[in-house]
């Protein structure tokens, strides 16, 4: 079993850490997703002859670049959350150390 005294600063940090990911990814999430709705909005401004073509692709090409960024750069911050909990949960505790690794 682990100590939770020994362990107390290190779980806060990761608790904090955690919530600014979070945070961050869900505004990474909220940018692609006006992005998605700028793509549709151009397409039908195109559809119903309110754009010119050229314009409409090149604004949809941007918005589209916009999302698969932000979708992206969401889907990294929750793999380093990931990364971080492996890490955390594979790193040993100091009793375990001092008994050689294996405690029943």
């Amino acid at each position: 079993m682990i100590n939770p005294e020994t362990h107390k600063h290190s779980a806060r940090v990761d608790l904090i850490g955690g919530r600014s990911a979070l945070f961050a990814s869900g505004l990474w999430l909220r940018v692609g997703t006006v992005g998605a709705f700028g793509i549709v909005g151009i397409l039908h401004q195109m559809f119903i002859g309110e754009m010119q073509p050229l314009s409409g692709l090149a604004l949809a090409a941007g918005a589209g670049a916009l999302v698969v960024m932000s979708w992206w750069r969401a889907r990294a911050v929750l793999d380093s959350i990931g990364k971080a909990n492996e890490t955390t949960v594979a790193a040993p505790s100091p009793a375990r150390r001092a008994l050689g690794g294996s405690v029943a």
